[in-house]
């Protein structure tokens, strides 16, 4: 098979843990099957590939990994973050980019990405675009997917990274012949500030699931989910302050891994409002397990707070998560996240921030069984028709075609 017949896939985390590129990879395998499809993905050294069925097993999808060093490489992972560092400085200093001024583990990635010699590339986040950029032979073609609004990511993102990622995407957005994105204010926000060329809005959903045990509406649970639980930009000490001022027999169930002091700050925070004996700390589900974990419960909660543009534009996967399971949603009143619960009339909204209003909200579906039940409704009705995976892949084959 000739290189003139390969496209190249890429995302800088493992495919267990990257929510888009597998499932594009697949399509595109499935959409060109004369065609080798090259799904590369970055893990730690030492690591495995671990079967995930959104990748799936065709003749044409071939996976490789590029492996990064961790702790338990200590002299190679010092010297990448010192020339992640150094990267930074050299920017600041001359205002040109290397590519591991976003992450040290894309170094080394590049002579794979030249060696594949493909004539259609698609980096899937921030850290993969200037690789691929350097990588690219003369007259293949780029496409880049966006899952977040990269140049305002919040808390932890400095100054200096949100200005070389305008730069980058600067000059690599108006080369793309096609730009996936989150959500359509993410495409709105990207087509007004680079002038994309044509892009495409993918909502984060899981697969289709016909059949799912919903749990019961009566005592109300609520659920939230993230990688990590932790107080901060995700809003969840609202939630603890909005638990409080509700009925007891209201219970908070959070998902996800501890932080870095294994949940202690999270664990003081729901000992000083008295709130141990409601709230609930279940471990990280597994990498399909999203929709069966969040069904025992009665209200997803996603609890964003404003200020953040990545926070305002995109929606996170896990309302999906939630509307399959059969939740009613409660959300915060931002651009992205507003437009889901419009669109399927599957929840409430509440001003970002503010615990009151949020407590406003839980009260009313829990003196109103009845609405809450319309809503659980609507959310899995939503879900099934046009919050799914299938759905949303369809509609990236029907566009990719004619732009590969």
């Amino acid at each position: 098979m000739s290189n003139k017949s390969r496209i190249c896939v890429c995302t800088p985390y493992p495919a267990s843990a990257e929510p888009r590129g597998p499932r594009h990879a697949r399509a595109l395998a499935e959409l060109f099957p004369e065609r080798e499809i090259v799904f590369l993905d970055c893990a730690p050294i030492g690591s495995k590939n671990v079967a995930t069925p959104a990748l799936g097993e065709l003749p044409n999808l071939r996976w490789i990994t590029h492996y990064f060093p961790t702790k338990k490489n200590p002299i190679i992972l010092c010297v990448h973050k010192l020339r992640a560092r150094i990267a930074s400085f050299f920017f600041q200093i001359t205002g040109l980019l290397l590519p591991e001024i976003f992450t040290p583990r894309v170094i080394g990635i590049e002579k794979i990405l030249t060696d594949l010699a493909a004539d259609v590339y698609f980096p899937h986040n921030i850290e993969l675009l200037l690789p691929t950029l350097r990588s690219m032979p003369e007259g293949s073609s780029l496409l880049f997917d966006c899952m977040e609004f990269y140049s305002d990511m919040g808390a932890g993102q400095t100054p200096a990274i949100r200005r070389a990622v305008s730069e980058l995407e600067s000059a690599a957005i108006p080369k793309c012949t096609l730009l996936t994105t989150s959500s359509p204010q993410v495409s709105a926000a990207y087509l007004a500030a680079y002038e994309a060329k044509k892009t495409l809005s993918l909502y984060n959903c899981p697969p289709r699931s016909d059949s799912i045990e919903q749990g019961e509406s009566d005592p109300i649970k609520l659920y939230w989910r993230n990688s990590v639980l932790g107080l901060g930009q995700r809003g969840l000490e609202g939630a603890l302050d909005a638990l409080v001022n509700l009925p007891h027999d209201i219970t908070l169930h959070l998902q996800g891994n501890l932080g870095f002091d294994r949940g202690a700050t999270l664990k003081r925070a729901i000992d000083d409002r008295n709130l141990k004996s409601r709230v609930f700390l279940l471990p990280p589900h597994g990498p399909d397990e999203a929709v069966s974990a969040a069904s025992p419960h009665t209200i997803g909660l996603c609890l964003e707070q404003s200020g953040v543009q990545n926070h305002e534009l995109t929606v996170s996967n896990k309302i999906f998560d939630y509307m399959m399971s059969g939740l009613a949603v409660i959300s915060s009143d931002l651009t992205g996240l507003s437009q889901v619960i419009h669109d399927s009339k599957g929840g409430l909204l509440f001003e970002p921030g503010s615990s009151e209003s949020l407590a406003n909200q839980i009260l009313h579906l829990k003196n109103h069984p009845e609405e809450l039940a319309k809503l659980r409704n609507n959310a899995r009705s939503y879900a099934l028709k046009y919050g799914n995976r299938e759905a949303q892949m369809k509609s990236f084959k029907q566009t990719v075609i004619s732009h590969i």
